[in-house]
């Protein structure tokens, strides 16, 4: 497995990992190039900025390799849509991409510190849960025992993954909008990455939005 990064942000046994530097003429292509001749089984590009990098990447993909990268989007959905921007053909999008995974972080509950309550039916329209149907919504509320006085234990992800189906790879290679994808993607079961937050804040895993309430420090606990 090699990765080409900037910068490398985590050592990973087994794995050789490649650093940027353009002042030396190691950027993204050069060293997808070079990298492309050893055959890897697993190739990890830390992130596909412009269409030489993506191209290469989506070629690398198509030739048998497995790509791993990152794209700066709104949404799973959007990353076909910039993926083409860059300059990819749609049909290439539509042969060499398997799947993407969407994720924001959120601020995940210390397990000792929260405490359920039941919401007011003015937060559980605002998160557009039901009102009155099914048992009660019981959301996590951050409490103050004695010994765990830090409310926030870390973070975890919110995440939407699409799939590649027959489907889709037909709309994508037609050149399909933004819009007409991530309806087919959430006609196939896609969620939200708005539903899946939802759900962990109901699970008490999240916090949900905003800053912690006043009073509690900043610094976190992680259990």
């Amino acid at each position: 497995m090699i990765t080409v990064e900037d910068p490398v942000e985590y050592e990973l046994p087994g794995t050789y990992q490649i650093q940027v530097n353009p002042l030396f003429g190691v950027t993204f292509p050069a060293a997808l190039r070079s990298v492309l001749r050893g055959d890897p089984d697993v190739l990890m590009v830390g992130e596909i900025r412009d269409h030489e990098t993506a191209q290469l990447a989506l070629s690398a993909s198509l030739t048998g390799h497995f790509v791993l990268s990152t794209l700066h989007t709104g949404d799973a959905t959007s990353a076909v849509t910039r993926l083409v921007e860059m300059g990819v053909e749609h049909y290439v999008v539509s042969a060499a991409l398997s799947g993407v995974i969407a994720q924001r972080l959120a601020r995940r509950l210390c397990l000792y510190c929260r405490e359920a309550y039941e919401p007011s039916g003015d937060l559980l329209e605002s998160l557009g849960l039901p009102l009155d149907s099914g048992p009660p919504h019981v959301l996590p509320r951050v409490g103050l025992p004695a010994l765990h006085r830090r409310a926030i234990a870390a973070a975890s992800a919110s995440s939407s993954f699409l799939i590649v189906n027959d489907g889709l790879r037909a709309l994508i290679a037609s050149g399909a909008s933004h819009d007409e994808i991530a309806r087919a993607a959430t006609e196939s079961g896609m969620g939200s990455l708005w539903t899946d937050g939802v759900r962990k804040i109901e699970g008490g895993l999240h916090l949900g939005g905003g800053a912690p309430p006043s009073g509690f420090p900043a610094r976190k606990h992680v259990g």
